[in-house]
């Protein structure tokens, strides 16, 4: 029964079959493919070893087709092509690449080698460097803002995963210094950008894009017909990539991003897609490695090429000469390694996109016609370690890009840069630092109009970066609260302090909130109580009924009032917890956390509201905690890491309130009858109360 199971089912006697579906046996992998209907699913399983004379093209439409067949009206194909232990190799000369996925979801599993490559001529390799370089070519869609039937950016189009035992090879010429082969290429597609010479292998009248796009009827996104984006892309690599100039190329004609469409500059989700729309995504597991083998390549030589716009997360190895040169994009590394092979002593040069390239792990650079609105993101301990004759992390925009088209942020929450940081003085205040160990020296670097370096700081000591980081990390919206040391000569550390210290006022109160701790809590040290303002006024608007949260710790953007009895002036330490956080029904607590104080950063701690949002607050009655009441406040700045009372406008607003802990005066004030009076003295202000003077923070000063 076992032998009858593996024979195959043909009409063909004698045929030799090198790919099978179930029993049924195809003499090409193109036939395979084509008898896969669309919208349907198989598993095509390698017989043997195959060399290829032309592409295979999912789905492959050669001869006239009607409208409803046109690719772009087609249902996907669901295809897994297991490999089973063999490989697929290409002949050298023909023009294209050994897969071209149009439309539909290809899972390469299995054991084995998919290779394009010509050890003797480039002749392949097109102008077109995504079709004819790449071993395996992903297409995209583009998208259409004037109509909505004929837009599609919300959809998956194209789905690629590489098996982690399988190999994607891309070679070229070895002795030619800057042609080579692209393991993985993306491309943005419609009717104009297919070359002629690709013909032969699909009809571009039978893709139907110029139903969907014309630059004057319906202009694209971007509004052009080589140009746009690549909607609808998804590549998951488990295996590995190898190519001689670009393990992963992404076309820089995709040139539309997330800021242009959605004003995003941060990841909107936590889970692809990450923005509205299906933008190009990029997933490096751990188990892969994207690896560009050729030494002393230029123009953009390295493990992945970003020049069109994607979102890429980086799990896994990504190296080469330059490890990532992003030209656009949102770039995450979590707890991978990318790294610069470089060992040239002199790194090698791209004058059209920033400078220095080669030689460094990760390059941020980008010219005018490129999407720019790069973000990158080190964080889960990720290593970038730079080549010989350059640095971690570079950053350089271009001196002919408008400021618009700039790297939106830098962010190192957690990992080692092996190499060191440059910064463009303008992108300076983008960069936050968290958690960090930097081996190298940090760098924010001046440039001429000619983009030649005319200038630099150099923060290479503990109270360098000290200085530094209050004026970049504040932007996150939490105090700056870090520790900065030098294990060893030429290495800063930087190290959040996990315990948030906060000093209770002579009550033992505080107002208490924080921010941007990656979905981390705060836990509340023994003794001390978080209660809420989630209870009513009174009917005179002078008390306020407060809730101790007493089901978990303090979740971070949530404004509480911290009481510890018996512990008037005490210094309490509120550590990060992955624990539970309490749970608080939305849009009840009137407790408001600083960083709504403002849309500005906060400078030195301070949050200082614009004139505009204090007009936008002129409809509210604000309170701030002094001594052991709210009183009423008016000014335009807010301590970061604080907590303020927000309650609706209303004439008569009393000018302060007094606070009942869960039914139950918590904090006795024996001088309620007596009136406090705020005045200014010195520029600071204080608090008369009876025959005591108090300042803000609840102490007896007088």
């Amino acid at each position: 029964m076992l032998m009858a199971a593996a024979l195959l089912i043909s009409t063909n006697a004698g045929a030799q079959y090198v790919a099978q579906i179930g029993n049924t046996g195809y003499a090409s992998l193109q036939d395979a493919v084509n008898a896969v209907p669309a919208g349907g699913t198989a598993t095509i399983e390698l017989l043997e070893d195959i060399t290829l004379s032309a592409p295979v093209v999912i789905p492959q439409v050669k001869t006239a087709a009607t409208d409803a067949e046109k690719v772009v009206n087609r249902e996907m194909q669901h295809i897994t092509l297991n490999l089973a232990g063999n490989n697929i190799a290409s002949a050298g000369s023909y023009t294209g690449s050994a897969i071209i996925l149009l439309k539909g979801e290809l899972n390469i599993t299995g054991i084995g080698t998919i290779s394009r490559n010509d050890a003797t001529s480039n002749s392949w390799k097109g102008s077109w460097d995504n079709f004819s370089a790449a071993t395996i070519l992903v297409c995209g869609a583009d998208g259409n803002k004037n109509d909505a039937t004929k837009d599609l950016s919300k959809q998956e189009w194209s789905i690629l995963t590489i098996g982690e035992k399988v190999v994607v090879e891309g070679y070229g010429k070895s002795s030619d210094s800057k042609k080579g082969g692209y393991g993985i290429g993306i491309q943005n597609f419609n009717a104009s950008s297919f070359p002629a010479s690709l013909d032969a292998y699909v009809y571009k009248a039978n893709l139907g894009y110029q139903t969907y796009y014309t630059t004057t009827d319906n202009p694209l996104w971007w509004g052009g017909s080589s140009s746009g984006a690549a909607f609808g892309v998804k590549v998951i690599i488990a295996g590995k990539v190898k190519a001689h100039q670009r393990g992963i190329n992404i076309v820089g004609t995709i040139n539309q991003s997330a800021k242009e469409v959605e004003g995003a500059t941060a990841r909107k989700y936590t889970a692809y897609p990450y923005y509205d729309h299906y933008y190009p995504y990029i997933k490096i597991e751990k188990t892969a490695t994207v690896e560009c083998v050729k030494d002393g390549l230029t123009s953009g030589n390295g493990g992945i090429y970003g020049g069109g716009w994607a979102v890429i997360d980086i799990l896994g190895t990504v190296k080469g000469q330059t490890g990532v040169f992003l030209k656009g994009g949102d770039l995450v590394v979590n707890g991978g390694t990318v790294q610069s092979t470089s060992e040239s002593g002199t790194a090698g040069t791209d004058a059209n996109y920033g400078g220095e390239v080669s030689g460094n792990a990760i390059f941020i650079g980008s010219a005018s016609n490129y999407a720019g609105a790069t973000n990158v993101s080190v964080e889960g301990g990720a290593t970038i370690e730079a080549g010989e004759a350059g640095a971690a992390i570079v950053d350089k925009v271009a001196t002919n890009i408008a400021s618009e088209a700039t790297v939106e942020h830098v962010t190192i929450k957690d990992g080692t840069l092996d190499g060191g940081l440059a910064v463009t003085t303008a992108t300076g205040d983008h960069t936050t630092i968290i958690n960090a160990t930097i081996d190298g020296d940090f760098e924010i670097v001046e440039y001429n109009a000619q983009g030649e370096k005319t200038g630099s700081t150099v923060i290479d000591s503990p109270s360098e970066m000290e200085q530094f980081l209050p004026n970049n990390a504040t932007a996150t919206g939490d105090e700056p609260d870090y520790s900065v040391t030098s294990p060893e000569e030429g290495t800063i550390k930087v190290e959040p302090n996990t315990a948030k210290l906060v000093t209770l006022n002579a009550y033992g109160l505080a107002t208490y909130s924080f921010v941007n701790a990656d979905g981390k809590t705060r836990e509340l040290p023994s003794g001390v109580k978080a209660y809420v303002a989630t209870g009513a006024l009174d009917e005179g608007g002078e008390v306020l009924k407060l809730t101790q949260v007493t089901n978990g710790n303090i979740p971070q953007g949530v404004g509480v009032i911290l009481y510890g009895e018996d512990m008037e002036n005490a210094e309490i330490t509120l550590p990060l917890s992955t624990g539970d956080a309490a749970t608080i029904a939305e849009n009840t607590n009137k407790l408001v956390a600083a960083s709504a104080w403002t849309t500005q950063p906060a400078v030195s701690g301070i949050y200082t509201a614009t004139t505009e949002e204090m007009q936008a607050k002129a409809s509210l009655t604000l309170y701030v905690l002094v001594g052991n009441e709210l009183y009423k406040y008016t000014g335009n700045q807010m301590k970061v890491n604080k907590a303020y009372l927000q309650l609706p406008a209303q004439n008569n607003a009393p000018k302060r309130i007094q606070m009942v802990f869960n039914e139950t005066q918590a904090v006795e004030n024996v001088e309620t009858t007596i009136e406090a009076v705020k005045f200014m003295e010195n520029g600071q202000i204080y608090i008369r109360r009876g025959e005591n003077i108090y300042n803000v923070q609840g102490q007896i000063v007088k």
